[in-house]
Parts: structure tokens; C-alpha cells; sequence
């Protein structure tokens, strides 16, 4: 399902620029709007954002990839260093953005709700390890132990 995100070599550069793109946009929409949600009036507007950039900003989803060991799921013979942040964090965007994005005409009905279900547990886990990591004060890398 996820050919494109995992395996970039597979695939223009264009493609896999395009869908990484999305899957930020889409992911910080979709983490603001659950940021409105969860916190709402308790925080001022900056508070949102501050939230918002640290599910969805290049640590956070760099911290999502290592959590997830989405290493595991590339190609062997891709050569991948998981300290490198943006690399970390361009994957992570990508994948969501090839669930968002992928083609739902002609698709069955379980592979379809498989989309959606992997879409949303990706997003929870974004903005939970998000929420988590602000509460305890990690904002960058060298503080949480990555």
C-alpha cells in the first residue's frame, strides 16, 4: 500500500515531493484542529501553534519515525540515517500523505477502511507523542534522547 512513501527511489522525485507536502499540510491541519479540540480556550492562540509545531514540525515527526521504527519498513538497499531529522521526518509526511492521497476508485472495501484506519492511528500517534512531548518539556532532539 505505502510503495511510494517507503521506497522513494521507486518513483519521480516530483511524486514523492508532491505527497510529502501534502501529508505536512494534511497532518498540521488535521493536528491544529485537534489542538483547537483538545486544549481550546485553556491556552492562548500562540499555545495552539506551539503545540501544533511540536506534533508536526521536523523534530516531531523525526521523533514519530524513530518511535514507530519505520526504519523497518524501508527497502534494504535504501541508505537511511535515522539522525537525520529532516529525512526522518520527510518519510513520516509522506506516508500520510500517500494514505490521504491514494486513489480510493476501484479500491475494495477493506483495503479502503485499512487506509483509513492506518490514517487515523498515524495521526493519534503524531499528535499524542506531540501532546506528550510538550507536556514534559521536549522540544528538540537533544533533550529527549534522540
Amino acid at each position: 500500500m505505502l510503495k511510494l512513501s517507503l521506497d522513494p527511489s521507486t518513483a519521480p522525485e516530483d511524486d514523492w515531493t508532491r505527497i510529502a507536502e501534502l501529508g505536512a499540510r494534511r497532518l498540521a491541519a488535521a493536528c491544529m484542529q485537534r489542538s483547537s479540540v483538545l486544549v481550546g480556550s485553556f491556552v492562548a492562540k500562540g499555545g495552539l501553534r506551539e503545540l501544533n509545531c511540536t506534533s508536526v514540525g521536523e523534530v516531531g515527526l523525526a521523533a514519530v519515525f524513530r518511535h514507530l521504527e519505520l526504519h523497518r519498513l524501508l527497502p534494504p538497499d535504501l541508505r537511511h540515517d535515522d539522525r537525520d531529522d529532516i529525512k526522518c521526518a520527510s518519510i513520516v509526511a509522506a506516508v500520510y500523505g500517500e494514505l490521504f492521497d491514494a486513489p480510493i476508485e476501484g479500491e475494495s472495501a477493506a483495503r479502503e477502511n485499512a487506509r483509513a484506519v492506518a490514517e487515523w492511528a498515524l495521526l493519534d500517534f503524531v499528535f499524542l507523542l506531540g501532546v506528550t512531548r510538550i507536556s514534559c518539556g521536549f522540544t528538540s532532539r537533544a533533550e529527549d534522547g534522540f
